[in-house]
């Protein structure tokens, strides 16, 4: 027979599909190959513990943790479905979807205040003057290079830095004044104790001796 598999072909027609079938037919359907498939699963001879176990149905599947309204709402029928339900199971049920609705509006919130604040930031750089137009000859058409711009956002980048710097070292030093303030409040709070303390000892001092004259 001849070995077709190393033959090009361009075109396969029903008399060559015919012949390369019959050459794959037998090959592959030979007592050995057929003998093989039955012992390695089991089947002949027989060996439970080749057998394959069947595959686990929809509900043995395990199921995503629900994270929306309409994945909870879909597992609260599921569970309804299977039987009774308790009063404190019903309870769990309707805070779960109480909790899922605050949630979303929750994350709802916070992506439209997170896109508020890039676009604010946004428009404030772009409405930013560079400082490169010369104000004495506004008239006349100015053009700046790529690298000048460039370094136009760089030193106002460096301004806003250093502003930002200025204001963390304010608070700094505020708290510091804050924390030394109370510092000198709480040595005044303890010298008045203490001379409340020497006067009321001097104040027995003399009464004993005023006692002990008379």
């Amino acid at each position: 027979m001849t070995d077709y598999h190393q033959v090009l072909i361009s075109r396969v027609t029903k008399q060559v599909f015919w012949r390369l079938f019959c050459a794959a037919w037998q090959s592959a359907l030979s007592f050995q190959n057929i003998r093989s498939a039955f012992a390695s699963l089991g089947i002949h001879p027989f060996n439970p513990l080749k057998t394959p176990s069947p595959s686990p149905g929809d509900n043995e599947i395990d199921r995503k943790t629900p994270g929306s309204v309409r994945a909870i709402r879909r597992t609260i029928r599921a569970i309804q479905q299977e039987g009774d339900l308790t009063q404190a199971t019903k309870l769990v049920m309707k805070a779960a979807q109480k909790l899922i609705i605050r949630n979303e509006i929750l994350e709802h919130q916070y992506k439209g205040l997170v896109n508020a604040l890039v676009n604010e930031k946004n428009r404030q750089r772009r409405g930013r003057p560079l400082g490169l137009i010369d104000k004495e000859n506004p008239g006349e058409a100015q053009f700046f290079s790529p690298s000048r711009v460039e370094a136009a956002k760089q030193r106002i980048q460096d301004i806003e830095s250093q502003k930002e710097q200025d204001k963390i070292n304010a608070a700094i030093l505020r708290t510091q004044k804050a924390l030394e303030r109370e510092r000198r409040d709480r040595e005044n709070q303890e010298k008045r104790e203490v001379g409340s303390v020497s006067e009321k000892r001097r104040s027995n001092k003399k009464s004993l001796k005023k006692s002990s004259v008379v």
